[in-house]
């Protein structure tokens, strides 16, 4: 019987570079043996074309692996907690590495100091990212088999106790995050900012007056602080669009993000204060 191939996920042509994707056929099938001790998924293969990529798993293996996946998690639901702590562990690793490498003067190294930085950078990047993979996308990635799985558990324990509640808001209460993202924490940081900023007259008047590439400057001739601040929220910030091949924002688009941002409004700010 001829073998069946499934596309498991893609990319749009021009969101990636084969670069950062020809480990992921390997790569994909080793984690699943070494993070999840499964060994029903072996084979994997990758179309890639204009920096957009197919991926496809024999359709087999895949189910085989998603079956492994779920049977762990139901029976040591520590077991992913664990993996998901160590995923923000990595991922804080990966930041901390970004970030030594975004302050090194790369012009005064050797070849084989680059080499070492690059090495060192691909390392972290592809342990951050592959350690969640099977527990955040394969386990729900083949006709949603785990999330209907939990929506059928959920059903059947509200009719034992004979509840009213919806079982569908009751799963999206249960899979909710948390805790907040890194998007939340952006926008909350950047609300702050703005509030901030466009209580005061000096800021509104430049935003008005100025030209968009002389905005900034300008601001930071007239209100240094609310310049200051925005100049930090960028370069902490600045990578959120960035997905596999950038560009990262510039600061312009902060400063024009600042001029299409609502006035203040009494009792906004206190309720951002609280959350």
């Amino acid at each position: 019987m001829p073998k069946i191939w499934k596309e498991n996920f893609s990319l749009q042509e021009g969101t990636g570079d084969y670069k950062l994707f020809h480990y992921l056929p390997k790569g994909m099938v080793e984690n699943a043996k070494h993070v999840v001790g499964s060994q029903s998924w072996h084979e994997a293969a990758f179309v890639e074309r204009n920096g957009g990529v197919k991926f496809f798993i024999p359709n087999e293996q895949i189910e085989r692996y998603i079956d492994d996946i779920i049977a762990k998690v139901l029976a040591e639901p520590e077991w992913i907690r664990g993996i998901h702590e160590e995923c923000r562990t990595l991922n804080a690793k990966l930041f901390a590495c970004a970030r030594k490498v975004e302050a090194t003067n790369l012009g005064a190294l050797s070849d084989t100091e680059l080499l070492q930085q690059e090495n060192e950078l691909a390392r972290v990047r592809t342990e951050s990212h592959m350690i969640a993979q099977s527990t955040t996308w394969f386990i729900d990635s083949d006709e949603q088999k785990f999330s209907r799985l939990l929506i059928e558990r959920i059903t059947r324990e509200l009719v034992e106790q004979d509840s009213a509640l919806d079982p569908l808001e009751v799963f999206s209460t249960l899979t909710s995050p948390t805790e907040q993202s890194m998007a939340q924490s952006e926008e909350l940081e950047w609300l702050r900012i703005a509030f901030d900023a466009l209580a005061d007259e000096r800021v509104r008047s430049v935003l008005k007056t100025a030209k968009p590439n002389e905005a900034f400057a300008q601001l930071k001739a007239e209100v240094q602080v609310s310049a200051d601040r925005l100049r930090t929220h960028w370069r902490k910030w600045k990578w959120v669009p960035y997905g596999y091949v950038g560009p990262t924002y510039s600061l312009e688009h902060y400063v024009n993000r600042l001029s299409g941002a609502p006035p203040k409004r009494a009792g906004l700010f206190p309720a951002l204060q609280k959350l």
